[in-house]
């Protein structure tokens, strides 16, 4: 299976957990062209579109699976019984010596290795349907699949079983990978080893916490390997290999980088350097981010100048300014004022132009126009499918700071929100009482070194979540406490 299939097509028998759950099954037609979903709940689009089952899906380098294993023989020199879930092709199955192995790949139509060794099976089921669980070591590269993308019954009745087999409530927000993880679990025996390749995001994640927490208090031993390299080409997360070993008793996480020439450099903590990732908080009460608004799609609802003119709609009656990216602004540029708008997203062509669509609001003659000019083609997708009418999206109010959450080194840009922007999708905004004035955070963010205390999201690319953000912004701006007034005597 693929390491980053998003929006895989995918076909098997409908799995026994989710008998009640009426999910049907995909028949691959080509002519069929409504999004369908197949029996693991993932909402698919047919299989000849440029998402379908030929193009999702994204093997394991041949180098990558060598090295693989000899990372596993570090902490087990004999295998045993082998289970891979999403086996692929088989892969897997070739470069280690074992008793037995069983691969499960839930797509019938993928081939299969010819030089399978004659103790392994590839079995063309769902990893889900598989009752036994006395493997000694589970391998894999699960699918990647972002959790608005997985049917929602499915994953209740996935997240139920969880709960009442190994007794943690899993977040509903977790990708399809950490689904995976906890499968792994249950399919290997009491001291058995989980490996497995898969975003080195899970480590830090809060969608994972649960997970985390759960193997924390079974005192497993787990070793984390962070790539270096992209070994997955066009893929914008890390790449891990991540072992779980059940025979452990310390509790420790361990944490190294390595390459793709497998060689390992040991770090002190997750975050590759000295100093311990962020935390996350919830919105602070005095000083607080939030992240940017989602309105379906930008090329939807935010316009550029050229757009806006050609469709009469007027400024602050139909549009009003906002920000999608920081990426063209100088790092120098601490306030956006009106003349840095029009120098670095106007009179550029940036899609700067945020349509005021909102349900509340009494849309103009001129945007009903243009918005009865979208196909539907171009607005069938999660977010618009979810809300009535489809471009009645939820404003976000105008934060004082802007802020890239993806950067390379030391920091993301930050800029002051001197025109009341609003801010869009990878650019978050920060909110604050009034007395907070906005040069002053801004002043105190970039001095923050970020780079140090959040893990990689892909190669260079660094990212600040939003409850990153928050802890920090906590940190920089506590509340202070009032002081007692004493009683009369």
């Amino acid at each position: 299976m693929s390491y980053h299939a998003q929006r895989s097509v995918v076909a098997s028998n409908t799995m026994p957990i989710l008998a009640t759950t009426k999910i049907p099954k995909l028949t691959p037609a080509k002519k069929q062209s409504a999004p369908q979903v197949d029996a693991l709940g993932l909402k698919s689009l047919p299989s000849h579109t440029p998402y379908g089952l030929d193009r999702c899906q994204i093997d394991t380098p041949d180098k990558i699976v060598k090295g693989f294993w000899k990372l596993i023989k570090r902490h087990r020199r004999h295998l045993g019984s082998v289970i891979d879930l999403g086996a692929g092709d088989g892969r897997f199955a070739i470069g280690a010596k074992y008793d037995e192995y069983q691969g499960y790949e839930i797509d019938p139509e993928r081939g299969r290795r010819t030089n399978l060794p004659p103790n392994a099976k590839l079995i063309h089921k769902c990893a889900f349907e598989v009752e036994r669980e006395d493997f000694s070591v589970c391998v894999g590269n699960p699918p990647y699949v972002r959790h608005h993308d997985i049917d929602g019954a499915w994953r209740e009745e996935l997240t139920r079983r969880i709960k009442k087999d190994l007794g943690f409530t899993l977040n509903r927000l977790a990708n399809l990978f950490v689904y995976f993880i906890c499968l792994a679990i249950l399919k290997t025996k009491s001291d058995g080893l989980i490996a497995m390749l898969v975003p080195y995001e899970w480590v830090s994640r809060p969608s994972a916490k649960a997970l985390r927490d759960f193997i924390s208090s079974k005192k497993w031993d787990v070793h984390v390997y962070r790539f270096k390299d992209e070994i997955f080409k066009g893929v914008l997360t890390t790449a891990s290999i991540s072992i779980i070993d059940k025979a452990g008793t310390s509790g420790a996480w361990k944490f190294y980088d390595i390459d793709s020439d497998f060689n390992v450099e040991p770090k002190r903590k997750m975050s590759g350097s000295n100093q311990a990732v962020l935390n996350y908080l919830r919105r602070p009460e005095k000083v607080w981010a939030l992240r940017g608004l989602s309105p379906g799609s930008q090329e939807i609802f935010v316009l550029t100048e050229d757009e806006r003119t050609r469709f009469h709609l007027k400024k602050t009656k139909d549009v009003r300014p906002c920000v999608t990216s920081l990426r063209g602004v100088p790092k120098t540029l601490q306030r956006l004022t009106p003349a840095a708008f029009k120098k670095h997203y106007i009179d550029k062509g940036n899609r700067c132009w945020l349509i005021r669509s909102n349900a509340r609001l009494s849309i103009s003659k001129e945007l009903r126009k243009y918005l009865k000019k979208i196909p539907a083609s171009k607005h069938d997708n999660y977010t618009c499918n979810n809300r009535r009418p489809w471009y009645a999206f939820k404003q976000h109010p105008s934060p004082k700071v802007l802020y890239a959450s993806g950067f390379t080194s030391f920091g993301p840009k930050i800029v002051s929100n001197d025109i009341h922007a609003i801010a869009v999708g990878s650019v978050h905004g920060i909110h604050s009482d009034r007395k907070q004035n906005a040069q002053k955070i801004v002043s105190k963010l970039r001095n923050v070194n970020f780079e140090r205390q959040v893990v990689a999201h892909a190669g260079s690319l660094k990212k600040v979540e939003v409850g990153q953000m928050n802890s920090t912004l906590h940190a920089l701006f506590p509340i202070a406490k009032k002081k007692e007034i004493p009683k009369r005597p």
